[in-house]
Protein backbone atom coordinates (compact mmCIF):
# COMPACT_ATOMS: atom_id res chain seq x y z
CA UNK A 1 0.00 0.00 0.00
CA UNK A 2 1.02 3.50 -0.64
CA UNK A 3 2.06 5.57 2.22
CA UNK A 4 1.56 8.95 2.16
CA UNK A 5 4.95 11.48 1.28
CA UNK A 6 5.63 14.84 1.39
CA UNK A 7 9.04 16.06 -0.37
CA UNK A 8 8.71 19.69 -0.44
CA UNK A 9 6.26 21.46 -1.95
CA UNK A 10 4.81 17.85 -3.58
CA UNK A 11 2.67 15.15 -2.22
CA UNK A 12 2.93 11.50 -3.29
CA UNK A 13 0.09 9.32 -2.51
CA UNK A 14 -2.56 7.61 -3.17
CA UNK A 15 -4.64 9.55 -5.75
CA UNK A 16 -8.52 10.75 -5.36
CA UNK A 17 -10.94 10.03 -8.12
CA UNK A 18 -10.56 13.35 -9.78
CA UNK A 19 -6.67 13.02 -9.94
CA UNK A 20 -7.01 9.32 -11.50
CA UNK A 21 -8.92 11.08 -14.64
CA UNK A 22 -5.63 13.40 -15.09
CA UNK A 23 -3.34 9.49 -15.30
CA UNK A 24 -5.36 7.64 -17.81
CA UNK A 25 -4.11 9.80 -20.75
CA UNK A 26 -0.24 9.43 -19.62
CA UNK A 27 -1.17 5.71 -19.22
CA UNK A 28 -3.53 4.34 -21.29
CA UNK A 29 -2.77 0.57 -20.90
CA UNK A 30 -3.06 0.69 -16.90
CA UNK A 31 -6.84 1.56 -17.18
CA UNK A 32 -7.35 -1.19 -20.11
CA UNK A 33 -6.50 -3.96 -17.56
CA UNK A 34 -8.87 -6.16 -15.51
CA UNK A 35 -6.91 -7.04 -12.48
CA UNK A 36 -6.05 -4.74 -9.63
CA UNK A 37 -3.46 -2.31 -9.33
CA UNK A 38 -2.10 -0.06 -7.19
CA UNK A 39 -1.62 4.24 -8.07
CA UNK A 40 0.13 7.06 -6.99
CA UNK A 41 0.28 10.24 -8.02
CA UNK A 42 2.41 13.12 -7.37
CA UNK A 43 0.93 16.43 -6.78
CA UNK A 44 1.63 19.93 -6.32
CA UNK A 45 0.66 20.84 -2.60
CA UNK A 46 -0.04 24.91 -3.09
CA UNK A 47 -1.81 24.55 -6.45
CA UNK A 48 -3.12 21.17 -6.50
CA UNK A 49 -1.54 19.90 -9.74
CA UNK A 50 -1.18 16.79 -10.33
CA UNK A 51 2.44 16.21 -11.79
CA UNK A 52 2.62 12.71 -12.68
CA UNK A 53 1.71 9.16 -11.30
CA UNK A 54 2.58 5.35 -11.45
CA UNK A 55 0.31 2.08 -11.52
CA UNK A 56 1.42 -1.04 -9.92
CA UNK A 57 0.53 -4.65 -10.41
CA UNK A 58 2.24 -7.12 -7.61
CA UNK A 59 2.05 -10.56 -8.39
CA UNK A 60 0.72 -13.13 -5.89
CA UNK A 61 2.19 -13.38 -2.82
CA UNK A 62 2.71 -16.87 -3.36
CA UNK A 63 3.96 -16.66 -7.06
CA UNK A 64 7.91 -17.84 -6.71
CA UNK A 65 10.82 -15.48 -8.11
CA UNK A 66 7.35 -12.79 -8.40
CA UNK A 67 8.39 -9.82 -10.76
CA UNK A 68 6.19 -6.49 -10.54
CA UNK A 69 5.46 -4.36 -13.22
CA UNK A 70 4.19 -0.84 -13.63
CA UNK A 71 2.82 1.66 -15.69
CA UNK A 72 4.31 5.30 -15.54
CA UNK A 73 3.22 8.87 -16.94
CA UNK A 74 4.40 12.42 -16.23
CA UNK A 75 2.21 15.21 -17.53
CA UNK A 76 4.65 16.52 -20.19
CA UNK A 77 5.21 20.24 -19.33
CA UNK A 78 6.82 18.89 -15.61
CA UNK A 79 8.49 16.17 -17.62
CA UNK A 80 12.52 16.05 -16.46
CA UNK A 81 11.30 18.17 -12.93
CA UNK A 82 13.03 16.71 -9.82
CA UNK A 83 9.83 15.33 -8.44
CA UNK A 84 10.12 12.22 -10.77
CA UNK A 85 13.40 10.89 -8.17
CA UNK A 86 10.72 10.39 -4.62
CA UNK A 87 7.93 9.48 -6.87
CA UNK A 88 10.13 6.61 -8.48
CA UNK A 89 11.49 5.51 -5.14
CA UNK A 90 8.29 5.38 -3.76
CA UNK A 91 7.56 2.85 -6.54
CA UNK A 92 10.38 0.60 -5.78
CA UNK A 93 9.83 0.53 -2.17
CA UNK A 94 6.21 -0.27 -2.64
CA UNK A 95 7.34 -3.49 -4.84
CA UNK A 96 9.98 -4.25 -2.59
CA UNK A 97 7.97 -4.62 0.20
CA UNK A 98 5.82 -6.55 -1.44
CA UNK A 99 8.79 -9.60 -1.59
CA UNK A 100 8.81 -8.84 -5.35
CA UNK A 101 12.17 -9.77 -6.82
CA UNK A 102 12.08 -7.53 -9.82
CA UNK A 103 10.75 -4.55 -10.87
CA UNK A 104 9.22 -4.07 -14.94
CA UNK A 105 8.51 -1.03 -17.04
CA UNK A 106 5.36 -2.36 -18.96
CA UNK A 107 6.10 0.01 -22.02
CA UNK A 108 9.35 -0.28 -24.10
CA UNK A 109 11.57 2.81 -23.80
CA UNK A 110 13.09 4.57 -26.35
CA UNK A 111 17.15 4.65 -26.61
CA UNK A 112 18.31 8.03 -26.05
CA UNK A 113 15.08 9.33 -24.68
CA UNK A 114 15.23 11.36 -21.25
CA UNK A 115 13.37 8.42 -19.61
CA UNK A 116 16.11 5.92 -20.91
CA UNK A 117 18.78 7.90 -19.22
CA UNK A 118 16.96 8.13 -15.84
CA UNK A 119 16.37 4.21 -15.46
CA UNK A 120 19.82 3.68 -16.13
CA UNK A 121 20.66 6.07 -13.47
CA UNK A 122 18.12 3.77 -11.17
CA UNK A 123 19.93 0.81 -12.10
CA UNK A 124 17.47 -0.60 -14.72
CA UNK A 125 18.94 -3.51 -17.20
CA UNK A 126 18.03 -3.01 -20.38
CA UNK A 127 16.83 -6.06 -22.24
CA UNK A 128 14.80 -7.38 -25.21
CA UNK A 129 16.71 -5.09 -27.91
CA UNK A 130 14.04 -4.33 -30.69
CA UNK A 131 14.44 -2.29 -33.80
CA UNK A 132 11.01 -0.08 -35.27
CA UNK A 133 10.74 0.37 -39.09
CA UNK A 134 8.99 2.34 -41.31
CA UNK A 135 8.86 0.60 -44.45
CA UNK A 136 7.22 0.99 -47.89
CA UNK A 137 4.73 -1.36 -48.36
CA UNK A 138 5.24 -2.58 -52.57
CA UNK A 139 8.78 -3.54 -51.60
CA UNK A 140 8.01 -5.43 -48.71
CA UNK A 141 5.85 -7.33 -50.54
CA UNK A 142 7.64 -8.18 -53.59
CA UNK A 143 10.61 -9.22 -51.41
CA UNK A 144 8.01 -11.83 -49.53
CA UNK A 145 6.88 -13.15 -52.30
CA UNK A 146 10.74 -13.94 -53.66
CA UNK A 147 11.38 -15.31 -50.69
CA UNK A 148 8.03 -17.42 -50.57
CA UNK A 149 9.19 -18.69 -53.99
CA UNK A 150 12.63 -19.78 -53.07
CA UNK A 151 11.68 -21.64 -49.33
CA UNK A 152 8.44 -23.61 -51.45
CA UNK A 153 11.20 -24.81 -54.03
CA UNK A 154 13.20 -25.59 -51.26
CA UNK A 155 10.25 -27.95 -49.51
CA UNK A 156 10.39 -25.09 -46.50
CA UNK A 157 6.58 -24.19 -46.91
CA UNK A 158 4.62 -25.81 -44.33
CA UNK A 159 1.31 -27.98 -46.27
CA UNK A 160 -2.08 -27.55 -45.74
CA UNK A 161 -2.08 -23.94 -44.01
CA UNK A 162 -4.76 -21.53 -44.83
CA UNK A 163 -5.67 -18.11 -43.60
CA UNK A 164 -8.87 -17.08 -41.75
CA UNK A 165 -10.43 -14.11 -41.11
CA UNK A 166 -10.24 -13.34 -37.17
CA UNK A 167 -13.08 -14.11 -35.83
CA UNK A 168 -14.36 -13.56 -31.69
CA UNK A 169 -13.67 -17.56 -31.19
CA UNK A 170 -10.07 -17.56 -32.45
CA UNK A 171 -8.63 -15.02 -29.78
CA UNK A 172 -7.99 -17.70 -27.23
CA UNK A 173 -5.74 -19.12 -29.68
CA UNK A 174 -4.27 -15.80 -30.49
CA UNK A 175 -3.36 -15.23 -26.53
CA UNK A 176 -2.04 -18.84 -26.30
CA UNK A 177 0.71 -18.50 -29.08
CA UNK A 178 1.21 -14.70 -27.59
CA UNK A 179 1.89 -16.58 -24.29
CA UNK A 180 3.93 -19.01 -25.71
CA UNK A 181 5.78 -17.17 -27.26
CA UNK A 182 6.62 -15.07 -24.14
CA UNK A 183 5.39 -11.66 -26.29
CA UNK A 184 3.63 -10.75 -22.94
CA UNK A 185 3.06 -11.38 -19.51
CA UNK A 186 -0.18 -13.25 -18.83
CA UNK A 187 -1.48 -10.45 -16.96
CA UNK A 188 -0.88 -7.77 -19.25
CA UNK A 189 -2.74 -9.74 -22.03
CA UNK A 190 -5.51 -7.45 -21.15
CA UNK A 191 -3.41 -4.33 -22.53
CA UNK A 192 -1.73 -6.32 -25.56
CA UNK A 193 -4.38 -8.17 -27.24
CA UNK A 194 -7.66 -7.14 -26.70
CA UNK A 195 -10.55 -9.51 -26.16
CA UNK A 196 -12.73 -8.41 -28.51
CA UNK A 197 -11.26 -8.85 -32.31
CA UNK A 198 -13.74 -5.81 -33.65
CA UNK A 199 -11.10 -3.81 -32.04
CA UNK A 200 -8.57 -4.96 -35.19
CA UNK A 201 -9.15 -3.83 -38.49
CA UNK A 202 -10.86 -7.19 -39.50
CA UNK A 203 -9.53 -6.00 -43.56
CA UNK A 204 -6.08 -6.99 -42.28
CA UNK A 205 -6.34 -9.01 -39.60
CA UNK A 206 -6.22 -13.00 -39.50
CA UNK A 207 -5.27 -16.12 -38.44
CA UNK A 208 -3.24 -18.69 -39.54
CA UNK A 209 -4.95 -22.62 -39.26
CA UNK A 210 -3.08 -25.85 -40.06
CA UNK A 211 -5.20 -28.82 -39.76
CA UNK A 212 -7.63 -27.01 -37.65
CA UNK A 213 -5.15 -25.68 -35.35
CA UNK A 214 -4.19 -21.74 -35.40
CA UNK A 215 -0.49 -21.95 -36.31
CA UNK A 216 -0.32 -17.87 -36.59
CA UNK A 217 -1.88 -14.33 -35.88
CA UNK A 218 -1.75 -11.29 -37.53
CA UNK A 219 -3.46 -8.28 -35.42
CA UNK A 220 -3.25 -4.76 -37.06
CA UNK A 221 -5.44 -1.65 -37.62
CA UNK A 222 -4.99 1.03 -40.09
CA UNK A 223 -3.75 4.30 -39.16
CA UNK A 224 -4.13 7.17 -42.24
CA UNK A 225 -1.96 5.38 -45.23
CA UNK A 226 0.08 3.01 -42.54
CA UNK A 227 -0.62 -0.33 -40.93
CA UNK A 228 0.07 -0.25 -37.29
CA UNK A 229 0.70 -4.48 -36.67
CA UNK A 230 -0.56 -4.97 -32.92
CA UNK A 231 0.57 -8.35 -33.46
CA UNK A 232 2.90 -10.67 -35.38
CA UNK A 233 3.33 -14.65 -34.08
CA UNK A 234 3.68 -17.99 -35.10
CA UNK A 235 4.11 -21.09 -33.44
CA UNK A 236 7.87 -21.46 -32.74
CA UNK A 237 7.51 -25.39 -31.96
CA UNK A 238 6.46 -25.86 -35.23
CA UNK A 239 8.14 -26.91 -38.41
CA UNK A 240 9.60 -24.76 -40.71
CA UNK A 241 9.05 -21.44 -39.11
CA UNK A 242 10.82 -19.38 -41.16
CA UNK A 243 7.98 -20.75 -43.80
CA UNK A 244 5.17 -20.13 -41.01
CA UNK A 245 6.20 -16.22 -40.65
CA UNK A 246 7.17 -15.93 -44.59
CA UNK A 247 3.16 -17.44 -45.31
CA UNK A 248 1.83 -15.07 -42.29
CA UNK A 249 3.53 -11.81 -44.37
CA UNK A 250 2.86 -13.27 -47.85
CA UNK A 251 -0.85 -12.44 -46.50
CA UNK A 252 -0.34 -9.47 -44.65
CA UNK A 253 0.72 -7.71 -47.71
CA UNK A 254 -1.79 -9.34 -50.00
CA UNK A 255 -4.57 -7.86 -47.82
CA UNK A 256 -2.98 -4.57 -46.87
CA UNK A 257 -2.08 -3.81 -50.55
CA UNK A 258 -5.79 -4.74 -51.57
CA UNK A 259 -7.14 -1.58 -49.22
CA UNK A 260 -4.57 0.37 -50.86
CA UNK A 261 -2.36 1.32 -47.51
CA UNK A 262 1.80 2.25 -48.67
CA UNK A 263 3.87 1.65 -45.71
CA UNK A 264 4.17 -0.82 -42.86
CA UNK A 265 5.26 -0.60 -39.27
CA UNK A 266 7.39 -3.69 -38.32
CA UNK A 267 8.78 -3.79 -35.04
CA UNK A 268 11.74 -6.68 -34.78
CA UNK A 269 13.74 -8.62 -31.96
CA UNK A 270 17.38 -7.63 -32.96
CA UNK A 271 18.15 -11.37 -32.23
CA UNK A 272 15.04 -13.62 -32.82
CA UNK A 273 13.60 -11.49 -36.32
CA UNK A 274 16.84 -10.37 -38.14
CA UNK A 275 15.05 -11.80 -41.65
CA UNK A 276 12.46 -8.61 -40.79
CA UNK A 277 14.75 -6.32 -40.15
CA UNK A 278 16.82 -7.16 -43.17
CA UNK A 279 13.47 -7.15 -45.02
CA UNK A 280 12.78 -3.73 -43.60
CA UNK A 281 16.57 -2.30 -44.42
CA UNK A 282 16.83 -3.77 -48.22
CA UNK A 283 12.82 -2.54 -48.82
CA UNK A 284 14.18 1.29 -47.77
CA UNK A 285 12.66 1.41 -44.27
CA UNK A 286 13.08 4.23 -42.14
CA UNK A 287 14.68 3.48 -38.68
CA UNK A 288 12.32 4.77 -36.77
CA UNK A 289 12.99 3.91 -33.08
CA UNK A 290 15.52 1.68 -30.75
CA UNK A 291 13.83 0.02 -28.17
CA UNK A 292 14.21 -1.92 -24.73
CA UNK A 293 12.42 -3.26 -22.04
CA UNK A 294 13.64 -2.14 -18.59
CA UNK A 295 13.91 -4.42 -15.30
CA UNK A 296 15.16 -3.53 -12.12
CA UNK A 297 16.51 -6.11 -9.80
CA UNK A 298 15.23 -5.69 -6.13
CA UNK A 299 17.51 -6.86 -3.35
Amino acid sequence: MMNYLRVGEIEIRAPWAEELEVLQPLMPGAFSMKLPLQFAVAVHHPTRKVLGGWALWLPPATTADAEASYFWGVVPEFRGRPFVLPLMDALIEVARRSGAKRLRRLRVVDEGSPEAEFLRKKGFRFEEEHLCYLAPLAPVSDRVNAFYERLDKAGRIPAGVTASDLLPEYMKDVKRLVLQNNLAPEFDLANRVNESATNYDQRLSFILLQEGRAVGAFLAYARDKTIMVEVRVVDESARHVFGLNTILLKEACRRTQRVGIAEIYLRAHVHRHLETINLARRAGGKLLAHQWNCVLDLN
